[in-house]
């Protein structure tokens, strides 16, 4: 598992399973509004999956039959964009209530997957119970995404079951801003001062 490092300062220095929220400075670009939940981060880079951008053209059934799959669920998991990196490859945020050999602990209650086994399970209705189903991934280079953070923008909150798994997919920017204490008007006014 990885642990979140801090430095002497008490300043987060790891942002392993933290979220980051897209501010205003990134207005008109792919991650305008995003909520990234970071899977891992090193001195090497980061990686990462977009938890709030449902794909409009991929459900979960044309991925089950593309891969293959019977789905036998009544109501399925909504497919997000994970990011533009790699964006045929398949990656599960998850609950730990399903674990594969693979599956990777991100903290203590969040898990990453990223092997078909997941999706099978998923779609016999034994996969995790909380999920987010990712296609692609939004990855950074060494120093590039505390770049990004030191030129505000992105905000950094930790992350949180609620968000992460229990608010609508649709809602999830304006619940992570709210958690705290902004919104809209107050991130962009923030960004000026």
């Amino acid at each position: 598992m990885l642990d979140t490092a801090h430095s002497k300062s008490g300043i987060v220095t790891n942002f392993t399973g933290y979220l980051l929220l897209a501010t205003d400075a990134l207005k008109y670009s792919y991650f305008e509004k995003s909520v990234i939940f970071i899977c891992s981060h090193s001195d090497e880079g980061a990686m990462g999956l977009v938890i709030n951008s449902p794909l409009p053209s991929t459900n979960f059934e044309n991925l089950t039959e593309d891969l293959g799959i019977n789905a036998e669920l009544a109501a399925s998991p909504v497919v997000l964009g994970g990011g533009p990196v790699e964006p045929n490859r398949g990656f599960v945020l998850h609950s730990g209530d399903y674990m594969h050999k693979l599956t990777v602990p991100v903290t203590e209650e969040i898990f990453l997957s990223a092997t078909t086994d997941v999706i099978e399970a998923t779609a016999k209705g034994i996969g995790p119970k909380a999920q987010n189903l990712c296609l692609g991934y939004s990855g950074w280079d060494a120093g590039q995404l505390e770049s990004e953070i030191a030129e505000d923008s992105w905000q950094v909150i930790p992350a949180s079951r609620g968000i992460l798994f229990e608010t609508p997919v649709d809602h999830r920017y304006d619940a992570a801003m709210a958690s705290i204490g902004l919104t809209g008007a107050t991130m962009m006014t923030s960004a000026w001062a």
